[in-house]
């Protein structure tokens, strides 16, 4: 028997593929009792949408699942974006929204807050010391401190490295009081992995004030941080506006100093070492100067320690020693000063931590076919030389090389005698304040006897500096220095003028 077209099941099977199409799968045809071919469609049929319904079902619980994955990804997204990953504390972008928040809020006259930005005094130390696993727990338990100082009004954010920065709302009349618990608590000493941790804080804070944006809030605070920083008694500072002139001014110095290293701004002029008995000039120390266009000299104790804070002191060390090392041949090959005077040079710890210095300043030594043994390098007794670092590796390239290495401002530092034993050194320089006064106070003529003769013992040059007078001069032949620098043995020569004394 075969179908008609007529038959009202044809027209409820295409009603019900439309309704299919469109996403409804509910959509059921009851098969007649004459079991023919449209009825095995509808069975098939039905069969399709109970399938279809299944899968959209699935889809549809997948699509919910992959939504809340998706929204979860985000939340943890957003938190990576706005939070710090290792103290778990606001970032620098989110203290940056609470900045404008706060700011907002006391343009409305509302109540005011501080901002305070702290920076830990011994972290490098600390890293360099214990390693950084040990640096990584000395800034989560700052973090659990500051969370105990902080209200949950409060914001406190790592800003990078070891600085951090606490939003806290209070009055500016309460602000010092709040800073001063806070370095207190900050200061106590941590116990980690057994090992006493004392990081030290510096605290500078400013007060919001509507006419500033975040970054000039944050800059007030971070100029008074940086004050602190500076002073060894006065670790918390409120910003004054004198600190930002200042801190202008030094970065206007910065900049100029980026570009006298590319100059001849920067030159030596040359101090005589001179043997105490016979007047006779050993050796030329070399001292960084800087000509600054227009204000005039500037003094190696302002521009050394910018050179360093900008990384600039390679470029400077770099300008000296080939500056120097083309004078001193100079002079040597026109017959100005004896074969064997000698050139003294100052070098920075971290000098000594360059794998190619050694190899870089021999090359320049041979290309200028000046002895090695004619130079003299001096570094500052005050920074530490591991027994198994890359400094003491450098020393001792330096001693294969011929180079000697002299410790400078001995008995300013460290001044132990076994930590002197280990190093291969080739001399000591006194420190200044050994000198000042030697020829009346007892202690330090029994003091500097003794350095004598342990250098003795060592094998090591001893010289004297910051000899002005002869009655020093004096009190120190008569302990065994015979060597000495000083304004009193003679004064220096100007950039690459012929030396004072001939050797």
């Amino acid at each position: 028997m075969h179908e008609s077209a007529d038959d009202p099941r044809i027209k409820e099977l295409i009603d019900a593929i439309l309704r299919t199409a469109t996403g409804d799968f509910r959509t059921f045809l009851e098969p007649s009792s004459r079991r023919d071919g449209i009825d095995a469609i509808i069975v098939g049929f039905n069969a399709m949408s109970a399938r279809l319904s299944e899968l959209y079902g699935r889809l549809d619980e997948q699509v919910v699942r992959r939504t809340a994955q998706l929204e979860s990804a985000g939340e943890q997204l957003r938190i990576l974006a706005y939070s710090d990953p290792l103290t778990g504390l606001a970032n620098r972008a989110e203290l940056g929204r609470h900045l404008d928040s706060q700011l907002a809020e006391v343009s409305r006259g509302e109540p005011a807050s501080a901002l305070f930005v702290l920076d830990l005094d011994s972290f490098k130390l600390i890293n360099d010391t214990h390693g950084h696993h040990l640096g990584d727990l000395v800034l989560q338990e700052i973090t659990t401190r500051l969370r105990r100082i902080v209200r949950d009004t409060d914001v406190a954010a790592r800003l990078g490295g070891d600085e951090f920065a606490l939003l806290v709302h209070l009055d500016s009349s309460d602000a010092p009081g709040f800073a001063a618990r806070l370095l207190a608590e900050l200061n106590q000493p941590m116990v980690l992995e057994s090992i006493v941790i004392n990081p030290g804080v510096s605290i500078g804070y400013a007060q919001a004030d509507a006419s500033l944006d975040a970054e000039q809030w944050m800059q007030q605070a971070d100029t008074a941080m940086y004050e602190a920083k500076r002073s060894k008694t006065d670790k918390v500072q409120r910003f004054a506006q004198h600190m930002l002139v200042e801190r202008v001014t030094k970065s206007r110095l910065i900049a100029d100093l980026r570009s006298a290293v590319r100059t001849e701004e920067i030159y030596a002029d040359y101090l005589p070492i001179v043997d105490l008995e016979t007047s006779r000039v050993l050796a030329y120390k070399a001292r960084a100067r800087w000509d600054h266009p227009e204000k005039g000299l500037i003094p190696p104790e302002i521009f050394v320690p910018l050179a360093k804070q900008s990384g600039l002191l390679p470029a400077v060390r770099h300008r000296m020693v080939r500056n120097s090392l083309d004078d001193f041949s100079s002079w040597r090959r026109s017959g100005e000063i004896s074969a064997d005077c000698r050139l003294h040079l100052n070098i920075n710890h971290i000098a000594l931590r360059e794998d190619a210095f050694a190899a870089q300043l021999g090359e320049e030594l041979a290309a200028l076919q000046m002895p090695a043994a004619n130079l003299v390098l001096e570094v500052t007794e005050g920074h530490f030389i591991s027994e198994d670092g890359a400094e003491l590796r450098t020393m001792r390239k330096l001693r294969e090389l011929g180079i000697q290495v002299y410790l400078d401002k001995f008995g300013a530092g460290y001044s132990s005698f076994g930590y002197l034993a280990r190093l291969p050194l080739g001399g000591i320089k006194l420190d200044k304040s050994l000198t000042n006064g030697i020829e009346t106070d007892r202690v330090k003529h029994e003091v500097l006897r003794a350095i004598v003769a342990m250098a003795d013992a060592l094998a090591l040059d001893c010289i004297a500096v910051a000899v002005r007078t002869d009655q020093q001069a004096q009190a120190l032949r008569a302990l065994g220095v015979g060597t000495a620098q000083g304004y009193h043995v003679g004064a220096s020569a100007k950039r690459a003028s012929l030396p004072p004394e001939r050797g």
